[in-house]
């Protein structure tokens, strides 16, 4: 539970849990839309279906990744295929703040989500 995670959080890192985090759990709703990259650059979009939860398994724990919400997504590529895009510019200069969690304004025209292009990321 989160409970549980927040007890767990402060044991280990004597300091509440991270504001990120939190607003992953707390802010971030099922339907939403939220933009991420992969290490080559990719850019998905993808659709909380999940509520938030810990995964303590090694899988998890070895790639940072153990706050989760399970997601529809779309790869949507490098996004050279829209250089002269305004709303893919602010996507791509929303990934160079260095902030692991922000809103990016002005961005509902991206015409990228189809019904037979979205995935279900395999989680476990």
């Amino acid at each position: 539970s989160w409970e549980e995670y927040q007890a767990r959080y402060v044991d280990q890192y004597r300091k509440k849990v991270n504001s990120n985090v939190r607003r992953w759990k707390e802010d971030v709703k099922i339907g939403d839309l939220v933009w991420t990259r992969t290490t080559n650059a990719e850019y998905l979009l993808a659709r909380v279906t999940g509520e938030w939860r810990y995964e303590p398994a090694v899988k998890f724990k070895k790639a940072d990744m153990v706050n989760i919400r399970e997601v529809e997504f779309v790869c949507v590529g490098d996004m050279s295929h829209m250089q002269n895009s305004d709303e893919a510019n602010k996507v791509v200069q929303a990934f160079r703040g260095g902030w692991t969690l922000q809103k990016v304004n002005g961005v509902d025209n991206l015409p990228v989500i189809s019904g037979t292009n979205i995935a279900r990321l395999p989680l476990q």
